[in-house]
């Protein structure tokens, strides 16, 4: 079944290639199962990466297709994935072409201390100073 088939009509080829070229991190134009997993797993939650790699396979034969909510759950995950890219893309194309964007000032309004690193409460603390709303959750 194609993405399309799948309720998501709007993606087109060249969004769906992006997609691969984005995950394909050995630059072969196609995903291997690795590349797979990490773009269709969670990143934040490393005990269900585990859970779920380590689960035994289902009997899947090339001729037999997953069931519609799986098929439909990862179209929608194709879809969510691709429309992240996209509105990161524009907003990373509109930072850039400012005339007053400087990619060693941004580094140095994060990391204070000048030491060429920047972590978790440097980004807090910055969104905090630009009026950003910051949650715990």
């Amino acid at each position: 079944m194609s993405v399309r088939e799948n309720g998501v009509a709007h993606l087109s080829e060249r969004d769906c290639w992006e997609f691969v070229r984005y995950f394909d991190s050995d630059k072969d134009n196609g995903l291997n199962f690795k590349e797979f997993m990490e773009a269709i797993l969670p990143c934040d939650d490393l005990f269900l990466r585990s859970d779920v790699t380590q689960r035994p396979p289902s009997d899947c034969p090339s001729h037999k297709r997953l069931l519609i909510h799986i098929e439909t759950e990862i179209a929608a995950l194709f879809e969510k994935e691709i429309e992240y890219h996209q509105i990161l893309s524009v907003t990373k194309a509109d930072l850039v072409r400012k005339k007053d964007w400087s990619t060693c000032a941004a580094m140095l309004a994060l990391d204070p201390t000048r030491d060429g690193f920047f972590g978790f409460n440097h980004i807090l603390s910055f969104c905090r100073l630009n009026r950003y709303n910051i949650s715990d959750n």
